[in-house]
């Protein structure tokens, strides 16, 4: 009978076995595999109960105290001799560590839910808060400087508010425009609610600077950053400005009088913005909601602007030029008759340096220009302060023609000699060092020729093209002695035809201290303007005060009721025709030359100011050099100041607050005045 013993097979096993990646350990030609575990924790092996069934592998298998046990033999060398080798199969169930239970650690999910909810939402506001500072801080680089700031009267959310009131004129000049043509199509009507009121914002639409009103090429505002021109409906004409300036949310309240600005904000109101400022304006919007609803931040409240009404006129007006008469006050200081009143801008000391001053009233911002006319023997007017050709101001340098018997020239009355007569003069090679403290520093100007009066409105329309500039024009006749100047009737029609063939027809104040000339303008052309001078002398006759004195046209002062003299002076212009009275601020006699020090002595008064205007009449007074002196007038309520130095007095003005007329570009300015100098130059040789 035959008896079971273990059957013995030989294999070549590779010297390495290597484990699959499922764990199961792997060699050629043998196979591992075997009925896994029961799966009590859920991985994957299925969810039956371990089976002890014996691998195909082992063949016949031998049972032993550990598990089951196959046993197999390898060739490990040629010798033929075999090692056991012993495979055992998995762990029993029992003999595999347990598992802990981790149930009590898992997190509520409600709990964890708050918790994600509060911390994005602190992060979001601390992130919206950061931000918020941070677009601030950038948006703040771009905005205008205090100083900047300073020249808007009105600021709206920390943005300058341009409130201008247009005359019927400029309302017309704004409509005429073809505005479908410009670069940012926009008709003057949708600008401006009232055409007679225009608001805006004073930013730049290039880059955010603040514009200077009532300047440029278009007489409207002018960016001073990268040379922006606006037009009078503030419409971007020239410059990198992409857009007009924006017109913000308005409106009129009727009942109190006022402006309020920002009211009703419409979603179709895109600010006029570059398209950088467009972005980083929406962040800050965006940023600014967020932060108010979470009630970090509130909006600001409206702001109410209220309009500053001006006082019977449209600037407050600084005049370059003087007023002082020659008479028996210049015979005893002869140095201030040549200097004095004798051109128009902005030191005074010589009407020969005419268009250089002019240039320098213009560039200072004066309001307007003042100036005084002779005329020459063949009839051309000249703009001349004195009668005559005095030394301190001018040289001779040769007859106009040879043999010419009345060379030399100075000396001699304007009506005396010719214009080619009066072209031959050197009037800008001397410094007037007996009138003003500046006259030490004055520049020369050897050669400097003087000017006609259709010379100097020549010069003005070049730098002046859109004729902005007022004209306050005298006639220089003295009563007394008739042969020094030509007659009053001849003074007013040659006067005249030279102010009709000038665009600035409309502009000209025509002044005197001979209200013989007014009355004779008057009757000659009633749509002249007409302006009266007055001072201590000539109010009153010489030698008899209740007689009338010779400056005034037959009138007499004494015969006007009054009562003071301040109020008589008023009622005699009006009874003149006059629109302006225009005084001496100070009197002749006064030995003290400012209301600070004691024994000053005004000429004009309150009491002069307060009757001109219930007259209707303005008040110009002159030649104010002292601050002391225009803020005593200005507080009697006085329209207007002439004034040897129109830059310091206008800055006054604007720090008091006073609407001030725009500066004219000085490169413009400049380059007329040099054109315009070859001119006269070629017309003198």
């Amino acid at each position: 009978m035959a008896s079971l013993r273990p059957i013995k097979k030989a294999i070549i096993l590779p010297p390495t076995v290597r484990t699959l990646p499922s764990g199961v350990p792997y060699a050629h030609h043998i196979s591992f595999t075997s009925r896994p575990p029961s799966d009590r924790h859920g991985h994957g092996h299925g969810p039956a109960e371990r089976s002890d069934v014996a691998p195909a592998w082992a063949l016949r298998p031998s049972r032993t105290p550990s598990g089951l046990v196959a046993k197999t033999f390898t060739t490990v060398s040629p010798t033929g001799s075999f090692t056991p080798r012993l495979l055992h199969t998995s762990t029993r169930a029992q003999d595999a560590p347990s598992v802990p239970d981790f149930s009590h650690y898992e997190a509520n999910p409600e709990t964890n839910r708050t918790l994600s909810y509060f911390m994005v939402g602190g992060l979001g506001v601390l992130s919206a808060s950061v931000a918020k500072s941070s677009v601030t801080e950038f948006l703040g680089t771009m905005a205008a400087s205090a100083d900047v700031l300073a020249l808007a009267k009105v600021e709206w959310r920390g943005k300058p508010v341009f409130v201008r009131h247009r005359t019927h004129d400029e309302i017309e000049e704004a409509r005429r425009e073809d505005w479908k043509a410009l670069r940012d199509p926009e008709s003057d009507e949708t600008r401006a609610k009232k055409p007679e009121w225009l608001v805006m914002l004073g930013i730049c639409t290039h880059l955010g600077c603040v514009p200077i009103g009532e300047s440029g090429d278009y007489g409207g505002w002018f960016c001073p950053c990268h040379g922006s021109h606006y037009d009078i409906s503030g419409r971007v004409r020239k410059g990198p400005a992409p857009l007009n300036l924006e017109v913000p949310q308005y409106e009129f309240n009727e009942a109190e009088g006022k402006l309020v600005i920002g009211l009703h904000s419409s979603a179709s109101s895109v600010p006029h913005l570059s398209v950088l400022q467009s972005l980083m304006s929406s962040l800050l919007e965006y940023v600014t909601l967020l932060l108010s609803a979470t009630g970090i931040v509130a909006p600001p409240a409206q702001d109410v602007l209220v309009p500053r009404p001006l006082a019977r006129g449209k600037y407050f007006d600084v005049q370059t030029g003087t007023q002082r008469r020659a008479r028996e006050y210049s015979r005893e200081h002869p140095a201030k008759l040549c200097m004095v009143n004798s051109f128009i801008p902005s030191t005074a000391i010589d009407s020969a340096y005419l268009l250089l001053f002019t240039s320098r009233g213009l560039i200072d911002g004066a309001t307007t220009l003042e100036l005084d006319n002779g005329i020459t023997e063949d009839g051309v007017v000249v703009v001349w302060h004195d009668e005559e050709i005095v030394p301190q101001k001018c040289r001779d340098t040769k007859p106009a023609f040879p043999g010419d018997p009345d060379y030399p020239y100075v000396g001699k009355f304007i009506a005396n000699i010719t214009l080619a007569q009066l072209r031959t003069l050197d009037c800008g090679s001397s410094r007037q060092n007996d009138y003003l403290v500046s006259s030490a520093l004055q520049l020369t100007y050897p050669g400097t020729r003087i000017s006609t009066l259709q010379e100097v409105f020549d010069f003005v329309d070049c730098a002046d093209p859109e004729h902005k500039v007022l004209w306050n024009i005298e006639s220089k006749i003295d009563p007394r002695f008739e042969n020094r100047t030509k007659g009053v009737r001849e003074f007013v029609e040659s006067q005249h035809e030279v102010f009709v063939k000038s665009r600035y027809k409309k502009s000209i104040t025509y002044q005197s201290f001979d209200w013989r000339t007014l009355a004779e303008m008057r009757e000659f052309d009633p749509s002249v303007v007409i302006s009266a001078l007055i001072d201590d002398e000539t109010a009153y006759h010489p030698t008899d005060p209740s007689l009338p004195s010779p400056w005034l046209a037959g009138l007499n002062l004494s015969a006007f009721p009054g009562p003071s003299f301040g109020e008589k002076a008023a009622q005699a212009a009006h009874a003149l025709g006059a629109s302006i009275l225009s005084p001496s601020a100070e009197s002749f006699q006064t030995p003290s030359p400012d209301p600070d020090v004691d024994g000053y002595l005004a000429f004009a008064s309150k009491e002069m100011v307060r009757e001109a205007a219930r007259l209707g009449l303005r008040v110009v007074v002159w030649t104010v050099n002292r601050l002391n002196i225009v803020e005593q007038v200005t507080d009697w309520g006085i329209d207007g100041i002439i004034t040897d130095y129109p830059s310091i007095v206008r800055r006054w003005a604007k720090q008091q607050g006073l609407p001030v007329a725009p500066k004219y570009p000085k490169q413009r300015v400049l380059a007329c005045l040099e054109k315009h100098t070859a001119l006269q130059q070629e017309f003198s040789t």
